[in-house]
């Protein structure tokens, strides 16, 4: 989980696991006028597939819908970035469709995105419905508990989202 997290001048985080430097997690962009958020991230090609970005998305977007005022929270994946738009699935987002040219690549050609989304509201449903699985930091969304968060996880300091093996404290 994150914690002493202020949401409203929320930044970019940098994933920590293990000790090692894994990724980066951040709001990409905020419309204070409506409440929406966008939330970006990536993880270092080695440390995919372990589950440690969804833990992560989920402790941001516990903090996001908890201590600022975000009403709706858009995760944006390029189509066929299929690790990618696992992780707003899991956490129980809906799809809203396809953002045609959405995002210029590096390499000048443009990709189409696909648009997911939760609302405060459907946050607040799985919170009464599964209020110790997603407080506990124990499986919102998620397969397995393969992974778990540390409690005191984000540093304001250095910026840092730590996600540890269970067993390693």
């Amino acid at each position: 989980y994150i914690e002493n997290c202020d949401c409203e001048g929320i930044g970019s985080y940098s994933i920590v696991y293990n000790g090692q430097f894994a990724g980066h997690i951040a709001v990409k962009s905020i419309s204070y006028l409506s409440h929406i958020s966008e939330l970006g991230y990536w993880l270092t090609k080695p440390l995919q597939g372990r589950g440690i970005m969804t833990r992560s998305v989920q402790a941001f977007i516990n903090q996001l819908f908890t201590k600022s005022a975000t009403n709706r929270l858009v995760i944006k994946c390029a189509v066929g970035n299929e690790r990618s738009r696992r992780i707003p699935i899991r956490l129980n987002f809906k799809l809203e469709g396809v953002e045609r040219d959405g995002e210029m690549s590096a390499d000048g050609h443009y990709n189409d995105l696909e648009v997911f989304s939760l609302l405060k509201s459907e946050y607040e449903q799985l919170i009464k419905n599964h209020k110790s699985k997603i407080n506990k930091s124990t499986n919102y969304g998620m397969r397995d508990k393969q992974f778990e968060s540390d409690p005191s996880c984000l540093s304001r300091k250095y910026s840092v989202i730590m996600v540890r093996k269970p067993g390693n404290r």
